[in-house]
């Protein structure tokens, strides 16, 4: 696991754009949304508040299309808790796998990223290298 700060000098230095960037491999995974605490903007193709709602009462998080990540990502002005995991699709039966990444930004201060693909891992290590809390 890696812990990011969202912040450097007053500024945001880490979105959630950024972070999904990082994963190419997106399309073989099922990501769900667990947690949403965010303030968002009028002009997305969904309420957010409602989006909120129904994340934060689902006892087993959303399955949220990857795609639809990233367009949160664009429309949410602020996020100050959210929570997403992503677990590796098995081929053979459609089932999920148990989880191979998880995202979680805490109180609008820093994100936790626990990977289970070392490689992927070390991407995120160098890719926000300045960014690593100790």
């Amino acid at each position: 696991m890696i812990m990011l700060n969202q912040w450097e000098s007053g500024n945001k230095v880490i979105t959630l754009k950024e972070i999904l960037a990082q994963i190419t491999d997106y399309s073989s995974y099922n990501w769900y949304l667990f947690w949403l605490d965010a303030m968002g903007t009028w002009d997305c193709d969904f309420d957010y508040l409602v989006l909120e709602d129904k994340v934060n009462n689902s006892l087993d998080g959303i399955l949220f299309p990857f795609d639809e990540l990233l367009n949160l990502g664009n429309c949410l002005e602020q996020i100050l808790s959210i929570h997403i995991c992503a677990c590796r699709i098995n081929p053979t039966n459609g089932y999920s796998e148990p989880y191979e990444i998880c995202i979680e930004l805490i109180d609008t201060s820093y994100w936790e990223i626990e990977i289970k693909n070392d490689q992927l891992l070390e991407k995120f290590r160098s890719v926000f290298a300045r960014y690593i809390r100790e």
